[in-house]
Order: structure tokens, then sequence, then C-alpha cells
């Protein structure tokens, strides 16, 4: 279970725009994304209206689109893997018997945020094993010091 620290928070309006492009999006849908994400502020007391030039409004009806467009290209290496995705919430899923391990795979995910300016927070981010019960012997993954 991967967690993106402040998921909706930081998502790169740049980046987000250039995945939207290159999905092919009509080009009066793309401008109403541009005019969706731009010219927002936020009131702070101190210093009064500040611009907002990254993240998406999370209780928007648009904001889960927007998040899962972000999160469209982060694809497992293996055929045997699976990566699930529900707005800010990504599960990779690992079998014991394929040709890319866990660790393989997690790398890439760290890379993947890496390059689009999001944080995986290791602290929300477990790893759960699921196996039958009353198995006779159990093989567990090798263990992953950065889940």
């Amino acid at each position: 279970m991967i967690d993106f620290a402040k998921a909706f928070d930081v998502v790169d309006h740049a980046i987000l725009l250039g995945k939207h492009q290159t999905l092919g999006i009509d080009q009066f849908a793309l401008d109403w994304i541009v005019s969706f994400l731009s010219n927002r502020h936020q009131v702070c007391k101190t210093d009064g209206p500040l611009p907002i030039n990254q993240g998406i409004v999370q209780g928007s009806g648009l904001g889960p689109f927007l998040y899962l467009v972000m999160e469209n290209d982060v694809n497992a290496l293996s055929v045997f893997n699976l990566i699930f995705k529900s707005a800010d919430d990504t599960n990779l899923l690992v079998p014991e018997n394929t040709n890319v391990s866990l660790s393989v795979e997690y790398d890439r995910c760290k890379q993947w945020a890496e390059l689009n300016h999001l944080v995986i927070d290791h602290n929300k981010t477990p790893e759960i094993v699921f196996h039958l019960p009353r198995v006779s012997s159990l093989h567990l993954p090798p263990k992953d010091d950065s889940i």
C-alpha cells in the first residue's frame, strides 16, 4: 500500500497538464481543466491572498479524476504484478511467483514519484503479506527496509 504524502496538495500543474496532452484530450476540455486549475487563491491572515500554483481541489468533482490522470503512467514492470489506483490510494500487488520482485517494483514507484514531484510517506506505506491459513511452509519475501 503506497501512500503519497499530501497527494492532492502537491500535484505539479505543469506535469499534470502535460499528461493530459499526451492522452489526446480535446483542446476545449484541456482549456477547461487549465481554467479550473488557474487563478485560485488562498487567504492567509498575515500575508493576504496568495496564488495557488500546485495541488488539486480535493473536495471537487474533478479532483479525483485529475489525480488519476496524474498517476496514469505508474505501471507494474511485470505482467504478473498489479498496481491498483483509486483516487490517491495506490496498491502494489506482487505474487510469490513473479519475474520482478517487490523491491524492484517499489524502487520503480519511488523513481516515478520523484520524477513527478511526489513523495512517498514511508511511515504510512505498509507491506502486507497474504497467505493461506494453516499453510505448512510459508515463504516470506525478502524484507525491504524502506517499507
